[in-house]
């Protein structure tokens, strides 16, 4: 059962508050409030998690346009390791407005269930760095490395 489900289960009906004592009509008030917040934040995640299988099917030309998603990522270099993780390098191109920074996770276009994180970004110089586990590449992508090029 839902977080918002078990919430409403013992609501009752607001027109039986007022018999309510006091402290019981302001648990239900909270309760009520709690409830409204859960489902806000469910209904704002909606747009953010289609938005990834909507970039998913986009063309290149179309992520280009997409100031969310960086597009033509091409690898430089051999990918470094980090612990358990690896570091790839990739370069883009600067005149592409993106508004992804270090820090925030990216998904590939290719492959929705791989997400890398962006471990270092200079967006004047067009160079992109992606930190994903060894684990998640073997897992998600079933492979050693991530590829040359994505988007």
């Amino acid at each position: 059962m839902q977080l918002a489900e078990l919430l409403l289960k013992d609501l009752p009906p607001r027109s039986g508050w007022e018999a309510l004592p006091a402290d019981d009509r302001e648990r239900l008030k909270i309760t009520e409030l709690l409830w409204h917040l859960v489902e806000f934040h469910r209904r704002e995640s909606k747009p953010v998690f289609w938005a990834k299988y909507e970039r998913s099917e986009m063309t290149e030309e179309e992520l280009y346009e997409d100031i969310n998603c960086p597009a033509t990522l091409e690898r430089v270099g051999e990918p470094e390791t980090v612990k358990q993780s690896l570091r790839f390098h990739y370069k883009f191109y600067t005149e592409q407005d993106t508004k992804i920074s270090k820090g925030k996770k990216v998904f590939l276009a290719e492959n929705i269930a791989v997400a890398p994180t962006i471990d270092e970004m200079d967006t004047d110089n067009g160079t992109v760095t992606l930190k994903i586990s060894r684990r998640q590449l073997s897992d998600k992508l079933e492979a050693a490395e991530l590829p040359a090029r994505i988007s």
